[in-house]
């Protein structure tokens, strides 16, 4: 059995997950939660969810799209097993 990646946040990932929860979309937190439950277990994202790395500034992160217009900027860290979670929202808030 694989371990699982122990998470790690940053804190506008901490602060964006803060408005989130407070906004009146939790249909959006379920999703995040079934996406960071499948990344922290290793496992493939379904291709809805249209993960792919970044490019440029953001070499070494990857995005996928928790809704249509709610991104997930993450990382992998596999050598200390961290799943390290870099900010969250719309393609404008984190890309301006």
């Amino acid at each position: 059995m694989t371990s699982c990646y122990k998470i790690k946040t940053n804190r506008s990932f901490r602060r964006a997950l803060k408005n989130l929860a407070r906004g009146s979309r939790p249909k959006d937190v379920y999703e995040l939660r079934k996406v960071l439950l499948a990344l922290s277990n290793k496992e493939r994202l379904a291709a809805k969810y249209r993960d792919h790395k970044l490019t440029g500034k953001l070499a070494g992160w990857r995005e996928c799209h928790v809704k249509p217009d709610l991104l997930l900027l993450y990382s992998i860290d596999t050598d200390n097993g961290l799943l390290i979670l870099g900010d969250l929202g719309s393609h404008t808030e984190l890309f301006g």
